[in-house]
């Protein structure tokens, strides 16, 4: 089968031909979560949602998908009712269905309360923060406040003619039409990560050891970063881990890059012992590269799989997706080329690179010793500036302990403080504020650091966040809705203060 390209309304298509009776399309867009902003979190999803909404017609299987860069319509069925089946997703495009929108809104909110973020979104969170790939820990994070006014702007610059490519598992049936906007290609942008100093760390979530390094695209990174999960397992492997796999190789695109990542679940113990047989590894593959054996293996399992009847059907949608985002697009026999040229010498420079752009995140009270090399818990709090008030937690605790939390706001700050740390927002770079009706406020930096401002608890809690919406532009304010009076916080009360301070005098250790 070799693989054929061809063109319909301006619409690049990629094709084989599978002997099958059934034919299988996908129509993918050059746009994903990675492209949005945080106040247009979820209006690629929510599109990608409209686009397929309603039953599909006979016996038709429909899907889709939005990813980093990347959105896909998926059809399979018979080759009549999969071309009349295209032609009505793409009128969709110029007829959307806006009517729909507060009802798949709904869908995808409630769906995303009950999804949780992966690992590697974890990962791309903390080293983009809130912009770009780092939104994968963000996701659809504004789709109950988006309008019409926000997402037929959307449609027009991305789904469109030219940013859009077709495959199919067969030949392009007679009849086909694609009468989609005409635009242009949208090219891949690399995404900027904040400013650590590398290899650095980050306190992150309980059970979960995360490495990740940003490459260059190619086929050495695939079979570096296949060999060093490799390796990692082997060292944890009857330790650390059982025999089930817990070591898992995570990537994604960043442009003509790739943010490569070893992600190990460690349970409640085990984090020290991880981390280092990770960096130890890496450390190995850095100065010498695979052994020959290792190399070969891994050159074997990629001629295998790209000879096999699975790829050769999924082939076009493997090379128009390269192609649509910007990368190399290499057929099943280029592919084997590539990687059999690869030298243990490519694979060391790989791993020197992710060395030098490398973030670990560990469980929080891990054994830091030994990793004296690492920039631990990167946080950059800007200076807090002149505070033109300070509002203090209502209660009994302002009246009778000497140290109470504060909020300290200035003309370009927000600062909250406490006996044991004090941290500060810079209003200027807040990329959201959640504002509810009743006044509760939650403000999201461009690192991806919150603060969460409750009116019910601080003394004129109703002055300090309306203050706080002042200083902030209104692009970047989402009002959502208020939350029952059932479920507001409340200030602690003199009988819970009381109760508290005997409990400790209880507890207190006598000498």
């Amino acid at each position: 089968m070799t693989l054929q390209r061809d063109s319909v309304d301006g619409v690049e298509v990629f094709f084989t031909e599978s002997g099958r009776d059934v034919l299988s399309a996908s129509l993918i867009f050059r746009v994903g979560w990675s492209d949005e902003t945080l106040v247009t979190a979820g209006v690629t999803h929510l599109i990608e949602h409209l686009l397929l909404h309603g039953e599909p017609p006979g016996a038709l299987r429909v899907n889709g998908s939005t990813a980093s860069q990347l959105t896909s319509l998926d059809v399979s069925g018979a080759p009549d009712d999969v071309v009349a089946y295209l032609q009505v997703v793409c009128r969709r495009v110029s007829e959307f269905p806006f009517g729909d929108m507060n009802h798949e809104r709904r869908v995808l909110a409630a769906e995303r309360a009950e999804r949780g973020v992966s690992a590697m979104g974890r990962a791309l969170a903390v080293r983009f923060g809130v912009t770009g790939l780092g939104l994968a820990g963000w996701s659809d994070f504004a789709i109950e406040n988006l309008r019409p006014e926000s997402v037929s702007p959307w449609l027009e610059r991305y789904f469109t003619a030219g940013n859009a490519v077709l495959t199919l598992d067969g030949p392009i049936p007679t009849g086909l039409r694609l009468p989609l906007p005409s635009g242009p290609r949208r090219p891949t942008v690399p995404p900027v990560a904040r400013p650590f100093t590398f290899p650095t760390a980050h306190e992150g979530y309980r059970g979960v050891v995360i490495a990740t390094g940003k490459v260059p695209d190619g086929p050495a990174v695939t079979l570096a970063g296949n060999v060093w999960r490799r390796r990692v397992r082997q060292a944890l492997l009857g330790r650390v881990i059982g025999p089930r796999s817990q070591v898992t190789l995570a990537s994604e695109f960043a442009g003509p890059e790739q943010i490569l990542g070893i992600i190990v679940h460690v349970g409640d113990k085990g984090a020290r012992e991880t981390l280092e047989a990770i960096r130890t590894s890496l450390d190995d593959l850095a100065g010498v590269g695979p052994t020959d054996r290792e190399l070969a293996d891994e050159v074997t399992r990629v001629r295998l799989g790209a000879t096999s009847a699975d790829y050769n059907k999924a082939e076009p949608w493997l090379v128009a997706r390269r192609s649509l985002a910007g990368l190399t697009a290499r057929d099943g026999e280029a592919t084997v080329a590539e990687f059999s040229a690869v030298a243990p010498s490519d694979v060391a420079a790989v791993c020197r690179q992710v060395q030098d752009t490398l973030l670990v995140q560990v469980p929080p009270g891990t054994d830091r010793s030994g990793q004296g090399d690492l920039t631990w818990t990167p946080i950059h709090d800007p200076a807090p500036d002149t505070p033109s008030r300070t509002y203090r937690l209502k209660g009994p605790s302002r009246w009778v302990d000497r140290e109470t939390p504060v909020i300290r706001l200035g003309a370009t700050t927000v600062s909250h403080q406490t006996p044991a740390e004090s941290f500060t927002l810079s209003l200027p770079h807040v990329a959201a504020a959640l504002v509810r009706r009743d006044g509760g406020t939650t403000l999201v930096s461009a690192d991806g650091d919150t603060l969460r401002i409750e009116p019910s608890l601080w003394e004129s809690g109703a002055t300090l966040v309306a203050q706080v919406k002042n200083r902030l532009p209104e692009s970047v304010v989402l009002i959502r809705e208020s939350i029952s009076a059932v479920n507001l916080p409340q200030p602690i009360t003199w009988k819970q203060w009381y109760a508290r301070r005997v409990r400790s005098w209880i507890r207190r250790p006598t000498e």
